[in-house]
């Protein structure tokens, strides 16, 4: 099969939805829909973002939790999860783009000796949402690649990580912050809550995964 038409689309679709999901998960449903043969050579743009979005409604906050949280399990990595009663209603989507990213940053970040270990904690602080992610290092990020340019192959792929957390904090007139403390590299977002928003009961249990 020629690969060309794949390479191309690719780089269409992240261009088109890399602010809206985590990247990896764009790239596993594709590879999905080219093993099922929903879309043959991937030319067909509207069929599989039609196929994407299909996908996207049973992808959630729980779901990238859980799944993170395995990961961190198959890889000894010990995961402690804290999240506040009650976190206000954003777009599951929006929510997922920043979990994700900071999950997978996080995961890969640990130094792989000693103590591997990851904080994940939604909380409200005034009148902001905080998602905070820390994970243990031995060595500084920072002082080494202080723009956090990716090392990975592919660093257009994965380079769109932290802009599209940035994109989506950005939407809700917030903040987001890299820093390091405590041996702890440390990703902290803040999300303005808007007056109206609605606030739901966590259906997460807070935890500590081995």
């Amino acid at each position: 099969m020629n690969k060309e038409p794949v390479k191309k689309a690719k780089k269409g679709i992240l261009s088109i939805v890399f602010s809206r999901i985590s990247l990896l998960a764009v790239l596993l449903i594709i590879q999905i829909a080219l093993i099922v043969g929903t879309v043959t050579y991937l030319e067909d743009y509207a069929t599989y973002i039609y196929v994407i979005f299909i996908v996207l409604e049973v992808i959630s906050v729980v779901y990238i939790i859980n799944s993170k949280s395995k990961i961190c399990s198959d890889r000894h990595i010990k995961i402690y999860i804290y999240i506040a009663n009650e976190i206000p209603e954003f777009s599951d989507l929006d929510l997922c783009v920043l979990l994700g990213n900071a999950l997978d940053n996080a995961i890969e970040g640990v130094s792989g000796e000693g103590n591997n270990e990851i904080y994940l904690e939604l909380r409200n602080v005034d009148n902001f949402f905080m998602i905070s992610v820390k994970n243990t290092i031995i060595n500084s990020v920072l002082e080494y690649n202080p723009n956090l340019i990716s090392t990975k192959n592919e660093k257009e792929v994965h380079g769109l990580g932290i802009l599209s957390m940035k994109e989506v904090v950005q939407k809700y007139n917030g903040s987001i912050e890299f820093y390091e403390s405590d041996n702890k590299f440390c990703c902290d977002m803040l999300l303005d809550i808007p007056d109206n928003m609605q606030f739901k009961s966590k259906n997460v249990h807070n935890r500590t995964n081995y």
